[in-house]
């Protein structure tokens, strides 16, 4: 049985393709000589019921110190041997080495179970040869007339007209909470704005507010489309409370320069706010296109590589973007379309990295010291302390992997036969407000 540092594999035990089950034996004279390091610096200041202070055996020591012994044990000596142990085996560790139950028997091996989960093997699809279908869109006249009216309806004033009943068209404005049964609002209380009557306007707040007056206020149920484009109300009925503020009236500016000017004080006409808002809708359609296909690549890259996955490392990345989305505020997500969204992500990020390993793609020494030195001028920080910084929490590792990804996602799309098809609605180059959405 071949010996690797301190300890030795005397059993080995393929359980599937993620986990390696194993027994690993620690020479005594190890075991030994650690645990009398360990007594000897507490034996001369330790009291033990029954002897003077400094006076008990290593014997007594040795049991009376137990816990403290094992545990000792457990982060120096096994923990080493056990990687020492694995170090050299063409494993690729996911999780673990998660020990078992073991025991300390005077003049005998320690011996201890332990198992691991690895990442597989499998073979690479044929990743060259991928025909992606992408959204062609180009900027129209009609995209940027659209994207002037937005603009000028953000500019536009209100005056609130006389009192009276809401009728179909008026414009309104209201407080708006929203709940579901949960312990926090769907909707928190906050302004709206929107047309009584309009399509974009769920048919149950036009039928509570129609003929409700500024000042008065109304509950109802309201069910918001399984395609609703705010996710966390999407196929949900939530019982709403509404106070009428007012009834408005629209008043748009002119389009001209002083418009222009209004909108970005460093344009001085209209036709420059014009090939302003035409330059970002070519941007953000141009971006929108890229990530459309690095979603689709991604996503034929996941379907044709089906090997399993260690289940402990993927609980853990689970957890773990479930902390960070509570940590940013993000919008609640189902538990298990999450789990499919971080199996997603750590298949991909296997098959890419087995392409660059493939490709013999790298990320340079060079790369890294660029990227450090970007960081430290955004941070105001010396390129030493940055590389500490980042080293310490393990970014820079982090961060050589996500290159490697890219790159290795870039060389599939590149090789892809890209087909583009013509989208069934441009996307919007603005997102619409939430509060708007919501109602």
């Amino acid at each position: 049985m071949p010996e690797y540092g301190l300890g030795r594999i005397s059993e080995l035990e393929a359980i599937d393709e993620c986990v390696r089950k194993f027994t690993v034996e620690i020479p005594w004279q190890e075991v030994r000589t650690e645990r009398e390091r360990l007594v000897r610096g507490v034996a001369g200041r330790t009291v033990v019921p029954g002897f003077r202070k400094g006076k008990a055996p290593p014997s007594v020591l040795y049991r009376y110190f137990e816990s403290e012994i094992r545990s000792y044990l457990l982060d120096g000596v096994i923990e080493k041997a056990l990687f020492d142990t694995i170090r050299d085996r063409d494993w690729s560790i996911a999780y673990g080495p998660i020990v078992s139950d073991f025991r300390i028997v005077d003049g005998r091996p320690l011996v201890l179970n332990a198992r691991i989960e690895v990442f597989p093997e499998f073979e690479l699809g044929d990743y060259r040869n991928l025909k992606i279908a992408y959204p062609a869109a180009s900027v129209t006249e009609q995209m940027v007339d659209d994207q002037i009216e937005q603009l000028r309806r953000r500019n536009a004033s209100y005056r609130n007209l006389d009192p009276r009943p809401i009728r179909d068209g008026d414009l309104v404005n209201v407080m708006v909470e929203g709940t579901s049964g949960g312990r926090n609002p769907e909707i928190e209380p906050q302004e709206a704005r929107f047309v009584v009557g309009n399509e974009s306007t769920l048919p149950e707040f036009t039928e509570a507010l129609r003929g409700m007056k500024p000042g008065d206020w109304t509950e109802f149920d309201a069910t918001y489309p399984d395609d609703h484009q705010v996710e966390k109300l999407a196929g949900k009925t939530l019982h709403v409370k509404v106070e009428v503020q007012g009834i408005l009236e629209v008043e748009l500016p002119d389009l001209d320069d002083e418009f222009a000017k209004d909108v970005d004080n460093r344009l001085d006409s209209f036709e420059a706010l014009r090939n302003n808002v035409r330059q970002n809708i070519k941007l953000h359609l141009h971006q929108y296109v890229v990530e459309a296909v690095q979603r689709e690549a991604t996503r034929q890259l996941v379907a044709m590589h089906t090997m399993p996955l260690p289940r402990l490392y993927l609980d853990g990345r689970v957890k773990a973007a479930q902390e960070d989305r509570a940590d940013s505020n993000a919008e609640e997500i189902d538990p298990a379309v999450l789990a499919a969204m971080v199996e997603n992500r750590v298949r991909a990020d296997l098959v890419l990295h087995k392409i660059a390993d493939e490709e013999g793609i790298e990320v340079s020494d060079d790369d890294t010291e660029k990227a450090i030195r970007e960081f430290a001028q955004s941070n105001q920080l010396t390129v030493d302390t940055a590389r500490k910084q980042l080293e310490e929490k393990g970014m820079v590792v982090a961060w050589r992997l996500e290159q490697l990804r890219n790159r290795a996602l870039q060389l599939v799309i590149d090789e892809a036969d890209k087909v583009p098809i013509v989208p069934k609605r441009p996307p919007n180059s603005e997102t619409e407000e939430a509060v708007e959405a919501a109602v």
